[in-house]
């Protein structure tokens, strides 16, 4: 590997390294013209001990003979230390090396985040957050989030209070929503189903929506924050007094209460949420569709105060066709009785 001048510590340490190998070297070198002295004495010494028998020359032998055993040991302790040296700058090298390219070609990290779901109950887009059944919308967004590492949290609040906590950042998500609701939010490119105003009024009441000024004989129950088309939007602007706006986590379940009491005789509900309670309910037969306006699309729409917020919309948008390629969209709307909203 070439250490180019971006890397002054890396070619100082190698440099300091190849002069104590060759320190070393010149040590082992020497040590091993001992070693061949011990060898050259070793064969010397039987003729020297017969020639010189003298105490003075054996203790002096013995001497010499001890001193090359201890030359010889401290050979291998420095092959020992050549051997560590030059195993641990590579070592180093690596590291650095391999840190020095993590930094320069790895990706961005994508950090996990819990992803706020916030709305008012309004099955089967979103249901109660302890069921079984969450609601499709939020069901098919949890697979898809999971799935990269995110974790959903669904909460039920008022659509006002859902709104408003989500526009202040307080909430990451709003699920089941038109952009007439939130016309500032971030939006997928890909809409999760369909939304139209329907009428319903009590079984055997012969009323029908053909227009909007039918509606000025009627007594309509409404739910408080609702966006609904600009037209029937304009109508109740414009009709306070015929208007009773229920409000709550379950606005649906308060205006079934006020037409069964007569509070209303007509209120105004997307037929996907109606049927659904209904005849979960098993009191459909309570009930008649008197007409409807025409669709418009529902989305899970993001904070524009939330930084990644794109990024969550994009991600929502590839994961929806993803699950329709594996098959997954088809399974969690069938456990509401639907089918694909495409």
């Amino acid at each position: 590997m070439n250490i180019d001048n971006k890397h002054p510590f890396l070619k100082s340490f190698l440099s300091e390294q190849s002069l104590n190998k060759q320190s070393l070297k010149s040590s082992i070198d020497q040590s091993s013209i001992n070693s061949a002295g011990q060898k050259s004495l070793g064969q010397q010494l039987p003729q020297n001990n017969e020639e010189h028998s003298s105490k003075k020359e054996q203790a002096s032998l013995k001497k010499k003979s001890l001193q090359l055993k201890a030359d010889g040991e401290k050979n291998d302790l420095l092959k020992n230390e050549k051997s560590k040296i030059e195993r641990d700058p590579m070592k180093l090298l690596k590291i650095v090396s391999s840190l020095v390219l993590f930094s320069l070609f790895s990706p961005a990290i994508t950090y996990s985040e819990t992803i706020i779901m916030v709305g008012d109950k309004w099955c089967p887009f979103n249901c109660d957050p302890k069921s079984s059944k969450l609601g499709y919308m939020v069901e098919v967004a949890k697979v898809i989030f999971e799935r990269k590492g995110h974790n959903i949290d669904y909460q039920l609040n008022s659509w006002v209070k859902s709104i408003e906590k989500v526009r202040n950042a307080k909430a990451t998500a709003l699920v089941a929503t038109t952009k007439y609701d939130a016309p500032d939010f971030i939006y997928p490119s890909k809409s999760m189903g369909s939304n139209k105003d329907c009428f319903y009024v009590r079984a055997k009441d012969k009323w029908a929506f053909n227009e909007i000024n039918d509606l000025k004989t009627r007594k309509l129950g409404t739910a408080e924050g609702y966006a609904y088309s600009a037209l029937l939007v304009s109508f109740i602007n414009e009709n306070p007094k015929i208007i009773l706006a229920a409000h709550g986590k379950d606005p649906l379940t308060m205006n079934l209460k006020n037409l069964d009491e007569a509070k209303v005789d007509t209120i105004v509900e997307n037929p996907f949420v109606f049927n659904y309670m209904v005849n979960d309910e098993k009191i459909r037969e309570k009930y008649e569709e008197a007409g409807c306006t025409d669709d418009n699309d529902l989305y899970i729409a993001f904070s524009p105060k939330n930084p990644r917020a794109k990024e969550f919309a994009k991600i929502l948008t590839d994961g929806i066709e993803e699950l329709r390629k594996d098959g997954t969209l088809d399974k969690i709307v069938a456990k509401y009785a639907l089918k694909d909203w495409r």
